[in-house]
């Protein structure tokens, strides 16, 4: 049984998910990258609840007593296999290859699988919610934007080094919520619980980015910036900047 219980002070709503409270800090792990103004976390406290789920899940569909789904609806939540787990996802388009996009709504990120993977989201599975938050970094924008307006590749790339340092400890701060997405500010504490600088301060003080009275308008995020990511829309800005130093 995958409990659906809070172990913090946010609410959860079965439709929507996990539903920070605004103000709330919180111990998280970033669990999928697009942009520094589009990524997706997870609370460490319902890390056993994700594991939990994810054994449940292949216990059920690998029984072989399911049959892939037979309507393939823009907006369907579903499981989809990948190699040999299962995932709750959601389709997002249905490509002229005959290739289907999905995102996996528990981890954020996006695949393309074919629609003898998609499987129909059964009993409790329905009603758990979503374990991915949608985030951004709050009121900050790149100093050095690409020619389609968001973060370089590079700061790109450090920022998923940073944020997945298995050696880290991540605190989000939620400051308010647009774009269907909460922004916030993290902060690492290690050893001690040390304070240590925000990121977006550690970006500042690099000049690497620069406050702003409201989130940059990056056009390029989301499904369209994991495609970029894949390989499919490689629309990226040739500029070298030292960001891996940043620490």
């Amino acid at each position: 049984v995958v409990s659906t219980q809070s172990t913090g002070s946010s609410g959860i709503n079965a439709e929507y998910g996990v539903q920070p409270k605004l103000g709330e800090r919180n111990a998280v792990i970033v669990s999928h990258i697009s942009d520094l103004t589009d990524f997706y976390v997870q609370y460490r406290a319902t890390e056993k609840n994700i594991g939990s789920m994810m054994t449940a899940m292949k216990s059920m569909y690998s029984a072989n007593v399911h049959s892939p789904a037979t309507m393939i609806n823009i907006g369907l939540l579903c499981c989809v296999q990948l190699g040999s787990d299962w995932f709750r996802a959601e389709i997002k388009q249905v490509l002229s290859n005959g290739y289907i996009l999905v995102i996996l709504k528990d981890f954020g990120n996006v695949q393309l699988v074919t629609a003898k993977a998609i499987y129909p989201l059964e009993g409790s599975l329905i009603t758990t919610p979503f374990w991915a938050v949608r985030c951004g970094l709050n009121n900050i924008a790149p100093t050095t934007p690409t020619a389609i307006g968001n973060f370089p590749r590079q700061l790109t790339q450090w920022f998923h080094k940073y944020a997945t340092d298995s050696n880290a400890y991540h605190i989000a701060h939620f400051i308010r919520h647009a774009d269907e997405r909460f922004y916030i500010e993290l902060q690492d504490e290690q050893g001690g619980g040390e304070a240590k600088p925000t990121t977006t301060e550690l970006l500042i003080t690099n000049k690497c980015a620069k406050r702003v009275t409201d989130n940059f308008p990056a056009a390029y995020t989301g499904i369209q910036a994991q495609l970029n990511q894949m390989g499919r829309y490689r629309a990226d800005c040739c500029i070298s900047f030292s960001y891996l130093s940043l620490n």
